[in-house]
């Protein structure tokens, strides 16, 4: 809801668990950025924790050479940073140096909750609870670093109502050129649908029938 109420604005997604991934870079291409959002799903990347510093500064690398007038990260996470070579400190004065505001939500209650762990035979998802403590403090230090806005969700209402807030607080990105107004258009698309193709053909090849003996 969030990528189909923007029109102009180029947006990209960064996954982030014990280390951040790109997954989009920015785009006006919704539908292709919700179709990947679509195929995201918990485990993907492999390395377990929670480096919120990596996730912001990974987001900063894709912006800070983009010309739009106003630039801005939403960080949703629902832990505290344990991980990753760069502390969100210092992601947070890296992105406010490149005028980048950093808006954040904290999801979930903290404490134990049901973290999915996989698929059991009939293809249900298989669940077990985990303590996720969420440092809601640190997110709003750093929304304020970057005078953005710091939200708390602990429902899917609150979360609606957080990032419509952030929705009423971006202004329209627009390029200092004008190009938006040239109508221009990604086209990277194709080659993202075959670096994907291309990374289920090497899983298909390392565990199918043409597996090499050890």
């Amino acid at each position: 809801d969030f990528v189909r109420q923007r029109n102009s604005d180029r947006i990209g997604l960064v996954l982030f668990a014990g280390q951040a991934l790109s997954w989009v870079p920015p785009t006006l291409d919704y539908d292709l950025l919700l179709d990947l959002l679509d195929d995201v799903e918990a485990g993907m990347v492999p390395t377990e924790g929670t480096a919120i510093g990596s996730a912001i500064g990974t987001a900063v690398t894709h912006l800070e050479d983009s010309p739009a007038v106003s630039k801005a990260v939403v960080l949703i996470t629902d832990g505290e940073n344990n991980a990753g070579s760069l502390s969100p400190h210092e992601a947070a004065d890296l992105a406010a140096a490149q005028g980048i505001t950093v808006h954040t939500v904290a999801i979930g209650t903290g404490g134990e909750v049901p973290f999915p762990t996989g698929r059991d035979f009939t293809g249900r998802t298989v669940y077990q609870r985990v303590r996720v403590p969420v440092d809601r403090k640190l997110l709003a230090d750093l929304a304020s670093r970057t005078d953005g806005q710091a939200f708390v969700a602990e429902d899917g209402q609150e979360l609606d109502r957080g990032l419509s807030a952030i929705l009423d607080a971006l202004e329209r990105t627009r390029l200092a050129s004008g190009i938006l107004d040239a109508g221009w258009k990604d086209r990277f698309a194709p080659w993202i649908w075959a670096g994907l193709g291309l990374l289920a053909a090497e899983a298909l090849l390392r565990f199918g029938r043409w597996r090499q003996p050890a």
